[in-house]
């Protein structure tokens, strides 16, 4: 099996890469304001990429939105409703059978 010079150059370039992330930079700062500048950087990323995706997002409608809503809370106060009548049944038939 034999490898390609664009792979062989591709994997130096990892190495030399993941070797760089673990070695004290040449100005002389340390790994640990090394990690933080790196993990400001994925994080600076990371919020770029919400913001992408934010982006895509299909907003409801102001009509959707209030549809969605009254839906929503209508269903909510027959489902309390339906458990509340449930529960004072429940309490009921215990009442008399406790006596």
């Amino acid at each position: 099996m034999s490898i390609s010079k664009s792979e062989v150059r591709d994997i130096k370039e990892k190495d030399d890469k993941r070797k760089n992330r673990n070695v004290t930079t040449k100005n002389g700062h340390d790994k640990n304001e090394s990690k933080l500048h790196s993990f400001i950087t994925i994080s600076s990323q990371f919020l770029k990429d919400c913001k992408t995706e934010l982006k895509r997002v299909k907003w409801p409608t102001r009509k959707e939105l209030i549809a969605s809503t009254t839906m929503v809370l209508f269903l909510v106060i027959l489902i309390a409703f339906v458990l509340g009548v449930v529960d004072y049944i429940i309490y009921a038939l215990i009442g008399k059978l406790a006596g």
